[in-house]
């Protein structure tokens, strides 16, 4: 009978390798990334469930001893710790829509490492291997296929028509996947002499041309550091034979691109891509410096435990540059794993993450230097670079979960490759049948609740597509909403929905519908800015005919601007709403706010006019009134009409 369970186990753990592929067009308002998080936390109950049967079967359970488990229980630890202590958990617990790294989708990373370092026979690992170039090729080949323009996938609004993405949904995540892919290639392609060589070779060509025309130049520069990782470590191995292998797959890769940069020369940005790399000041470099300038902000306000996983893009409002043209984009991730570890999981998580990575790759690294079968220890090379190319890329971007599980799973046959004589510790339970029996209920009854919350997203999710295809309308969301109230993405959509029902019919009564509903959503989220804003909003139109509302509206609009202080539209509508209810000083506070990011702004100009004429303060108003009639925007003609009044009175 274990020997069923042991077969469930692996076939499970060997899904790990077509994660990547896996996408649900057409299906799905998440095609790409929330396929893949589902089939992960899926392949993890079955591994559970393949080790729960196997041990309630022999009546003990055995742990096999890699050396690794004080840093793993460690991070494990730190990863729950930090969800509780979030600022807002239920995202730390399931993650981001479109992101889906939450705690669940973390502990899923780690068993998927402990499976294959303890579950996976050293013999094992070349098919395993085999099998996940097996898959690389026809996702390198979607991804050329792309190039040409000739895809069955509708482009997103977001999308670069430039870059290739294949079955991973973005071209940063598809040039992360081929850091991982293309040093295994490499490695079996210089050791095996049968007929997959030639597999190898067509997973190098077509994957390293995919590659290039990711244009990710994080991808770029991990795949190099991988690269002279093998050429370092075996240059004295390699004959002749290799070395014209290389050169020819080189020769072809060069050619074949530039035949398709003249087939498409609207593509060709290789150069161009390169030399913005040099460019501090601006573009997506700029950006990204940006990004780590205001991350390091966002950990020293909470060094310890960090403020979440999954919570960088909220809680990074107030860290930004207080200049409005300074500022990078929002973006919900420094694009440096460190650095989020840091914002995450506080300084203690990014330590533990560390210690974690350091162990792994001394243990693999052992496996490189004093593995005595050559094959094995081609291997342990090809998964050492590949690891270590993944990490660098990682400090440009972050980690995704279209590619992390295949990266800890290759951690993970990487420990097996070095390891010694296996060593178990074993844990008979039999004496104690009460403990046992606990133990099993607690744990099968969590795998069931997983196994039918993962059901239950995709249900939600599918729901929440039929109403942007326009198949279904607010009950499809209200749908959605009921299948997932975690996911904020779709109670928000339900608020904004209301929001424009009731804005165009005017009907109060479904604007205290969206309200409620938006009000919902940021009990789950609470520094969701676009939610609280849409609150405030929604508050500000009831405000118009209905006077209790005023109060609503103006302490909606105030805790937008906690979460961002430099929000101008939020100063904008205290300050209307301030003057509107007779509130002068607290509207001259946000106008000046307001006028500090938009210095010639007409509104902002003609209202701080219409306060000083108030109060008659005349000097004050006909200069302001004089300034916004310069700006052309429709207060002009406003400004020039109070302006020739003051001075006809004056």
């Amino acid at each position: 009978m274990t020997r069923y369970f042991d077969s469930l186990s692996r076939w499970s753990l060997g899904l790990t390798m077509l994660v990547p592929a896996i996408m649900v067009p057409f299906v799905l308002a998440d095609s790409f990334s929330l396929p893949k998080a589902l089939l992960l936390q899926l392949m993890v109950v079955c591994v559970a469930i393949a080790w729960l049967g196997k041990t309630v079967v022999a009546g003990h359970f055995t742990i096999e001893k890699i050396g690794i488990h004080p840093a793993m229980i460690l991070f494990a630890a730190v990863l729950i710790v930090t969800t509780f202590m979030s600022v807002s958990s239920p995202v730390s617990l399931f993650g981001n829509y479109l992101r889906h790294e939450g705690l669940i989708t973390w502990l899923a990373y780690i068993i998927v490492f402990l499976a294959a370092a303890t579950h996976v026979a050293k013999a094992e690992i070349e098919k395993w291997l085999k099998v996940g170039l097996a898959v690389a090729l026809p996702i390198s080949i979607y991804a050329l296929i792309q190039f040409l323009g000739w895809d069955f996938m509708p482009l997103s609004a977001e999308a670069d028509p430039g870059r290739v993405f294949s079955t991973l949904g973005n071209p940063v995540y598809l040039g992360a996947y081929l850091v991982l892919v293309l040093p295994l290639a490499l490695s079996l392609a210089l050791t095996v002499k049968s007929r997959l060589r030639y597999l190898y070779v067509a997973v190098l060509i077509l994957g390293a041309m995919a590659l290039i025309f990711t244009y990710t130049r994080a991808a770029w520069i991990g795949t190099a550091v991988s690269l002279a990782v093998i050429v370092f470590v075996h240059a004295r191995e390699l004959n002749r034979r290799n070395l014209v292998l290389v050169f020819s797959v080189v020769s072809i890769v060069v050619v074949m691109t530039t035949m398709l940069f003249l087939v498409k020369p609207e593509k060709a940005g290789v150069y161009s891509r390169i030399a913005a790399s040099f460019n501090l000041s601006a573009g997506s470099v700029g950006e990204r410096l940006g990004f780590w300038r205001t991350s390091l902000s966002v950990v020293r306000e909470r060094p310890l435990f960090g403020w979440g996983l999954e919570t960088f893009g909220d809680v990074s409002w107030p860290h930004r540059p207080d200049d409005v043209n300074g500022r990078p984009p929002r973006a919900d991730r420094p694009h440096n794993q460190f650095l989020y570890m840091a914002s995450s999981l506080g300084l203690i998580g990014l330590t533990a993450y560390l210690w974690l990575l350091a162990v792994i790759f001394r243990r693999i690294w052992r496996g490189v230097r004093e593995n005595e079968d050559a094959g094995d220890r081609y291997l342990a090379t090809g998964i050492f670079a590949a690891g270590l190319g993944y990490i660098v890329q990682e400090q440009f971007s972050f980690s995704q979960v279209e590619t992390a599980p295949l990266f800890w799973l290759l951690m993970g046959l990487g420990v097996v490759l070095s390891k010694p004589t296996p060593v178990f510790k074993k844990y008979d339970f039999r004496t104690r049948p009460a403990a046992s029996v606990i133990g099993t209920a607690v744990l099968s009854v969590g795998l069931v609740i997983l196994a039918l919350t993962n059901l239950s997203f995709f249900a939600a999710d599918y729901h929440y597509k039929k109403y942007l295809t326009g198949q279904e309308g607010e009950t499809a969301l209200s749908r959605a909403v009921a299948i997932n109230p975690y996911q904020n993405t779709y109670r928000h959509a339900l608020g904004k929905h209301l929001f424009e029902l009731g804005r165009m019919s005017s009907d109060n009564t479904i604007l205290v519908k969206a309200a409620n509903e938006l009000e919902k959503a940021l009990l789950v989220n609470s520094l969701d800015k676009v939610v609280s804003a849409n609150l405030a909003a929604t508050y500000a139109i009831l405000a118009e005919s209905d006077g209790s509302y005023v109060s609503k509206a103006i302490g909606a609009y105030r805790r937008v601007l906690r979460i961002d202080p430099m929000y101008t539209a939020g100063h904008r509508s205290l300050a209307i709403l301030s003057i509107n209810s007779g509130q002068n000083k607290q509207a001259l506070i946000h106008l000046k706010k307001w006028l500090s990011a938009e210095p010639e702004n007409g509104e902002a100009l003609y209202y701080k006019g219409v306060i000083f004429d108030n109060q008659d303060r005349k000097a004050l108003a006909i200069e302001y009134y004089r300034r916004a009639a310069k700006v052309n925007t429709p207060f002009a003609k406003e400004a020039a009409a109070h302006l020739e009044l003051l001075r006809g009175r004056h």
